[in-house]
């Protein structure tokens, strides 16, 4: 290896370590108001707020607390499942949630709601309740489902 790689690759070598040292991570757990401890997806929005998708609803945390958003059966607008599977920002900044057994959401950022997105269609033969992965990528939602 000749001395001119070597130099720079110490430098960044040392640059990146010194780096690392400035890292911190705190776990959020019930106390901050986490409805449950499995976490299945994780996605930091435009503004800041990172949601958590668990088993027991999705949870907003706004850095100090969580909004948890679960099923409730008095509202047949709302989420209809409490199992959250995946989430996603596209470039419009709207959020995306799918969940298993209950199909594709978006989120309604002026009304604080969740607005049930249907992929019923008849050229669709997967199980489209049962959302494993989402994606954005330019104008397009990867949807991955279960099977």
């Amino acid at each position: 290896m000749s001395k001119n790689i070597v130099i720079p690759f110490f430098i960044i070598s040392f640059y990146c370590f010194l780096q690392a040292e400035n890292l911190r991570f705190e776990q959020i757990s019930t106390e901050q108001g986490l409805s449950q401890v499995t976490i299945r997806a994780i996605v930091q929005d435009y503004q800041g707020f990172v949601w958590f998708g668990t088993d027991d609803g999705l949870n907003r945390f706004d850095g100090y607390s969580c909004k948890v958003y679960s099923y409730n059966p008095a509202d047949p607008e709302g989420l209809q499942t409490n199992m959250i599977t995946s989430l996603t920002e596209d470039e419009n900044r709207t959020l995306w949630v799918g969940t298993h057994g209950s199909g594709l959401y978006k989120y309604n950022r002026e009304m604080d709601r969740f607005v049930y997105f249907n992929l019923d269609t008849s050229k669709v033969k997967s199980p489209r309740k049962k959302i494993m992965s989402l994606y954005s990528a330019g104008n397009y939602l990867w949807i991955g489902t279960r099977d």
